[in-house]
């Protein structure tokens, strides 16, 4: 990520993209998305030891990967794309801007 994050590349991909050329995805590893479920489910699921207890927890988890999978990461990878962006389009302004200073200093 810093690789695209200091170059002008990601810029060049996105272009691609729009060209049909192709497709950016933005995931996460299978053990980073399982480390992130399993944290969340820490925080929710009941210490206690039942059969109501376990369905709950059971349910809970069920929740937790449906709601991970439909709402957190399509909202995380669009975020992370749009934040990239801005990232690489500030970079490339402040390199103008530098350019721009070192031209009119030299005059």
């Amino acid at each position: 990520m810093e690789d695209l994050r200091t170059t002008p590349q990601f810029l060049n991909i996105l272009a691609a993209e729009a060209n049909h050329f192709v497709t950016v995805s933005i995931t996460l590893s299978d053990d980073e998305k399982n480390d992130f479920e399993n944290e969340l489910s820490a925080a929710f699921v009941s210490d206690s030891f039942s059969d109501t207890v376990n369905a709950w927890n059971a349910e809970r988890r069920r929740v937790h990967t449906e709601t991970i999978e439909e709402h957190v990461m399509p909202h995380g990878a669009k975020w992370t794309r749009e934040w990239l962006r801005e990232e690489v389009e500030d970079l490339l302004a402040r390199r103008c801007g530098e350019s721009l200073r070192e031209v009119s200093s030299s005059m």
